[in-house]
């Protein structure tokens, strides 16, 4: 992750409906952002994001890029992968079935108990029973998170 930077300005695009002409209006840019995109191979759909063009963080991927990316090393056939940023107070969830990516989302998280509610929405949106589906984590939990997290998912298993 040392390689992307956290961002809530993002969105999936269908490749078929993708058009750069469109993209400034997507996102409420500050001054020193511009919008990027880039291609997701197997899922045929584009990553639009702002990005900053001076900085630490110029250059980089956003977070949710490496999240959909981790998505292919895993042999399940549901799919989550979660990030939780706390200087930020960000979770991002991805989720897919199979080889269809159905949900790429940054939601506000400022406590274990948002984590959960929100982990359990997304498990209701995209239909996938929390009991027989495993969270793959980007950074580390709490022993007392994780044993929270246990009681209604399958596992969680940590990913780098």
């Amino acid at each position: 992750m040392k390689n992307h930077f956290i961002t809530e300005k993002f969105t999936l695009v269908p490749t078929s409906l993708y058009s750069e002409n469109y993209l400034a209006e997507m996102f409420k840019l500050d001054k020193d952002e511009e919008i990027k995109s880039i291609g997701l191979d197997g899922y045929n759909a584009t990553l639009a994001y702002a990005a900053k063009t001076a900085g630490d963080d110029a250059g980089k991927l956003p977070v949710v890029h490496a999240l959909i990316q981790m998505l292919n090393e895993i042999p399940d056939h549901n799919r989550i992968v979660v990030h939780y940023c706390n200087s930020k107070k960000l979770l991002h969830i991805v989720a897919a079935e199979m080889e269809n990516l159905l949900l790429a989302n940054t939601y506000s998280c400022t406590h274990i108990n948002t984590l959960l509610y929100f982990l359990t929405l997304v498990c209701q949106q995209v239909m996938f029973n929390p009991q027989i589906t495993g969270i793959n984590m980007a950074g580390k939990l709490e022993k007392n998170e994780e044993a929270l997290l246990l009681q209604y998912f399958q596992k969680i298993t940590y990913k780098d």
